[in-house]
């Protein structure tokens, strides 16, 4: 669970095309909300192999936003390739 929450789920919206034109082309805040937004797709194409951490991140709030900021956080401050 911890590769999937800390690597391969950041690693799939780093790679998004609509999240890195915000990165780069927005503010922080802008980023963040469509961070927030690629987050939620990604974790629903995992849904199946990781429901305990989906019932956790659609049930509890405050799990959510933990995440949320700190993937955030952890992408938005690396240097762009």
């Amino acid at each position: 669970m911890r590769r999937f929450l800390f690597e391969d789920l950041p690693e799939e919206i780093s790679k998004d095309e609509e999240y890195q034109n915000a990165k780069q082309n927005s503010g922080r805040q802008n980023a963040k909300i469509t961070f927030d937004k690629k987050l939620v797709d990604k974790f629903q194409e995992f849904i199946f192999d990781h429901k305990d951490v989906y019932r956790k991140f659609t049930e509890y709030p405050d799990f959510k936003a933990w995440l949320s900021d700190t993937l955030f956080n952890m992408d938005y401050d690396k240097k762009t390739a």
